[in-house]
C-alpha cells in the first residue's frame, strides 16, 4: 500500500522536538500540507525548514492549547489563508511524573487536565466544522496503558479521560464519515525521564523513536482504512501485555 496525503492540510497542535517533529515530518514527507502550532514559534519555523527537502507546504503559529480563545482564532485564520484544515492532530500533552497522590497539588491536577484533556476539547471545537466538511480525521497523542498506570493521579485521570472522550467523538461523529481516533506510544527517546525510572516503574530500559508515532499518525490521516474509528492504538513493544 502507496500512502499519499497530498491535498490534506493537517494541523497540528503541540509540537517539540521528539513526537510532534515526528508526526510533523513524516506527514510532510508524504505530500500533506502541515500547521503547526504551539507556544514556541522559532522552534516550529525550525522544523518548517526540514520540511523543505520534502517540497511540503508548511506553516509556524503560535497559540497556547488550553486557550479556547487562541485556538478560535487561530481556526479562523487557517481558514482565511488555508481554506482550512482537513484533518486535526493533537499532540499536546506532559505533566507525566512518579508522585504519590497525596503529594500532587490542586493546581498540578487543574494544570494536567487543562493541558492533556481539556485542550482536546477545545481544539475540536475550534476546528469541528472544517474536519467535518472534509470528511477528515481527528487524532489525539494519548499514553500507553503502562505508561498512563505508572504516572501520577493527574495524569492517569486525564489521559483515561482522553482515550474515553476519543470513543465518545468517534461514535458521534462517524454517521457524518469524520473518524476520530489516539495513538498510544510507550517511552520514547525523547522522554526527559532517566533510563533508571523506566526500568523501574515500567520493566523496560529501552526508549524507541518517535518516527513509529509519526507513520502511524499518517495510516490514520489516510482515507486507507475508513473503518478504523474510535481506536487508540497501542505502540509499546509489547509493554502492556501482562
Amino acid at each position: 500500500m502507496s500512502l499519499s496525503l497530498r491535498g490534506r492540510r493537517v494541523v497540528v497542535l503541540g509540537v517539540g522536538t521528539g513526537m510532534g517533529r515526528s508526526i510533523s515530518l513524516t506527514l510532510a514527507s508524504l505530500g500533506a500540507t502541515v500547521i503547526l502550532a504551539s507556544r514556541d514559534v522559532e522552534r516550529l519555523k525550525s522544523i518548517c525548514s526540514e520540511t523543505a527537502k520534502h517540497g511540503a507546504d508548511c506553516h509556524a503559529y503560535k497559540a497556547d492549547v488550553t486557550s479556547p480563545a487562541q485556538l478560535r482564532d487561530l481556526a479562523r485564520i487557517i481558514e482565511e489563508r488555508h481554506v482550512g484544515a482537513t484533518d486535526l492532530v493533537y499532540n499536546a500533552g506532559g505533566y507525566f511524573s512518579l508522585d504519590k497522590t497525596e503529594d500532587i497539588t490542586e493546581e498540578f491536577f487543574d494544570q494536567a487536565l487543562a493541558l492533556n484533556l481539556k485542550g482536546f476539547f477545545y481544539a475540536v471545537k475550534a476546528f469541528l466544522s472544517q474536519v467535518r466538511r472534509s470528511k477528515g480525521s481527528i487524532i489525539a497523542i494519548s499514553a500507553s496503558p503502562a505508561t498512563i498506570l505508572a504516572g501520577n493521579i493527574a495524569y492517569v485521570a486525564s489521559k483515561g479521560g482522553l482515550n474515553w472522550m476519543i470513543k465518545k467523538l468517534a461514535k458521534e461523529l462517524a454517521p457524518e464519515g469524520v473518524r476520530v481516533n489516539c495513538v498510544a506510544p510507550g517511552p520514547t527517546s525523547h522522554d526527559p525521564a532517566p533510563l533508571e525510572t523506566s526500568e523501574a516503574k515500567l520493566r523496560t530500559w529501552e526508549q524507541h523513536p518517535a518516527s513509529d508515532v509519526g507513520w502511524t499518525v499518517a495510516l490514520l490521516v489516510t482515507k486507507a482504512m475508513p473503518r478504523l474509528t474510535g481506536e487508540c492504538i497501542t505502540i509499546d513493544g509489547g509493554l502492556s501485555i501482562p
